[in-house]
């Protein structure tokens, strides 16, 4: 009977081990390679073996080895957050499994045992499968420190109701209560992190709104500008003609004093410092107006 209970209890450590392992890769994305699938698969089967079977303690150090492991890895907050939800996977899956083989009353029978325990590891494999892509966005976006603090606490909770649970086994009312409301915690924090996201996208969104109508304003003033700026151009370029035709026709009767007088006098007027400064910008009006819309 004992070598039975150690050949199913062996059995169920490989497939949690398996089912862990699984479950960090798929939600982190890291690179499966054989160094990081030989020592962290390792460290998941061996741990719960060397910790006796004390669940809690063994993913408290499969946890603190991960965060170790990959300390200096670029992918360390993708670590952390993946070992993090594998640590309250592993902590919801013993709650279940607990509940139901005491309300079954199948604590006793091995094979039931098992088969409890691997359907429900089946049914959170399922969960993740469906879900890991929207898991790992929350671990790679903006946010993914907040996620990190979401996850520590459903990982505190989950792991205060099975060791509450280990204490209070004969009060399987108060248990279950108990569990229950913890699961309701764990909806209310993943609802209020999703509510969280939403607000801030909706500010960022005004706040985007905000820049283009102060662009848009920029670039109404601008164009108000270069309207006037024409029209000056368009009148300059008519003094223009006049004095030029005026100059030509007093060239034509001799009058070279009044030709030079004219000049200076339009010189003085029109071509100073200070009357080609407003048109400073005009032969850069196309690359002005291309940069505004593209920063639109």
């Amino acid at each position: 009977m004992e070598i039975k209970m150690l050949l199913v209890y062996s059995f169920l450590m490989l497939i949690s081990g398996i089912t862990d392992l699984w479950i960090f890769f798929r939600v982190s994305q890291i690179a499966a390679s054989k160094k990081n699938i030989l020592i962290l698969g390792g460290v998941l089967f061996l741990l719960p073996i060397l910790c006796g079977g004390v669940v809690e303690l063994a993913t408290f150090l499969e946890i603190l080895f991960f965060i170790f492991y990959f300390r200096k890895s670029k992918e360390k907050n993708l670590a952390i957050g993946a070992i993090l939800i594998v640590g309250v996977v592993d902590s919801i899956i013993d709650i279940l499994s607990s509940i139901l083989m005491e309300l079954l009353h199948i604590e006793d029978i091995i094979y039931l045992n098992l088969l409890v325990q691997i359907s429900i590891i089946l049914l959170a494999v399922f969960i993740i499968e469906i879900f890991y892509k929207y898991l790992h966005s929350y671990l790679m976006n903006e946010n993914h420190n907040v996620f990190i603090g979401l996850l520590i606490y459903l990982y505190v909770s989950t792991t205060l109701t099975m060791i509450f649970y280990g204490q209070t086994q004969k009060n399987a009312s108060l248990s279950i209560f108990f569990t229950i409301f913890v699961l309701i915690q764990i909806v209310f924090a993943m609802a209020t992190y999703v509510e969280l996201i939403n607000i801030q996208k909706h500010l960022l969104k005004k706040s985007q709104q905000d820049k283009l109508i102060k662009e848009q304003k920029q670039l109404q003033d601008y164009a108000q500008y270069l309207e006037e700026s024409e029209d000056e151009l368009r009148a300059f370029r008519h003094d223009y003609r006049n004095m030029f035709n005026s100059l030509k026709i007093s060239a034509q009767e001799g009058n070279t004093k009044e030709v030079i007088q004219k000049l200076d006098e339009y010189t003085k007027a029109n071509l100073n410092a200070k009357a080609f400064e407003k048109y400073r910008d005009v032969n850069h009006i196309k690359n002005k107006i291309s940069q505004k819309y593209h920063y639109c």
